[in-house]
Order: structure tokens, then sequence, then C-alpha cells
């Protein structure tokens, strides 16, 4: 009766890990298709940051060079002041455009920062969830092998014990139909 219990409980358990392995390997499946998901969102990502990192690069030096061009234009402006009424007027209306415009311009490039900056922490973010996905799969794909070791060796000593207890099991089957 023993032996019987034994090589039941042995059925059972190897059942357990061959169930738990294919279980295991459905999720690495599974896992490894969101990885490489991951990766190409994150090159997808770096590929935009480059971008927006080249774009305002460009926009802070377009606005440096109004703001230069703006500062020439002001020592400029003397000379026009002494021409009648008309002439201080447009250099008034110039100059007060002309700072809104460049206010817009730092307005707009310290915005671009902010969004490089959430950019950059994002991407940063996502690297590290990658890597924390990456690991864990990688210990869920060790307990699969470890499942598979399981189901092989208790396989092999289900059948060994099998082989070697036949004659008592079928002694005790014998009985129990009796």
């Amino acid at each position: 009766m023993k032996k019987l219990i034994t090589l039941l409980f042995l059925i059972l358990l190897t059942l357990g890990l061959l169930i738990g392995y294919l279980f295991l390997t459905e999720k690495i499946i599974a896992g490894n298709l969101k990885v490489a998901e991951g990766q190409k969102q994150l090159e997808e990502g770096e590929k935009m940051l480059a971008s927006g990192k080249a774009r305002l690069a460009r926009g802070e030096s377009r606005l440096s060079r109004v703001k230069g061009t703006f500062n020439q234009f002001k020592s400029l402006t003397w000379a026009a002041t002494a021409m009648p009424i008309a002439g201080g007027i447009a250099v008034l209306a110039t100059d007060q455009i002309a700072k809104q415009k460049i206010k817009e311009g730092q307005q707009l490039v310290t915005q671009g920062r902010g969004k490089i900056q959430m950019g950059e922490n994002q991407l940063a973010a996502g690297k590290l969830e990658l890597s924390h996905g990456i690991k864990r799969l990688d210990e869920v794909n060790k307990i699969r092998i470890a499942c598979g070791i399981g189901t092989a060796f208790f396989t092999a000593l289900f059948i060994v014990l099998g082989f070697s207890w036949r004659k008592d099991i079928s002694k005790f089957l014998k009985r129990a139909k009796a």
C-alpha cells in the first residue's frame, strides 16, 4: 500500500512539475514578446529624444541670433529717433514687438528644455523597467529549467521504482480485486 501511494505521489508531483514547466514556458514567450516591444519603444524614444534635442538646439541658436540682431538694432535706433516723430514711434513699436518675440522664443526654449528633461526621465524609467523585466525573465527561466529537471528526475524515479516494485504492487492489486 505504501509503495502504491508513493508511486501515485510521484505521478502527481511529476504532473505538477510538467504543468509548471509548460505554464512558465508560455509566460516566458509572452515576456520575451513584451521585452522586444519595450526595446522597440526605447529605440523610438531615443530617436524622438535626439530629434527633440536637435530642434531645441536649433531654437536656442535661432534665439541667440535674434537677440544679437536685436542688440545691434537697438544701437542703431538712436539714429532713427533723431528723425521726426514717425521715426521714433516706429522704433518704439519695433522694439516692443522684438522684445515680445524674444520673450516668446525664450518661453518656447524653456518649454522645450522641460520636455527634453521629461523625455530623458521617461527614457531612463523605461530602460530601468526593461532591465528589471529581463532580469525577471531570467529568474523565471531558471525556475522553468528546475521544473524540467524535476519532471525528468521524478519520471525516471517513477519508472525505476515502478519496475522494482511491480511484483508487490500487482499482488496488492490482485488482493484488492478479490
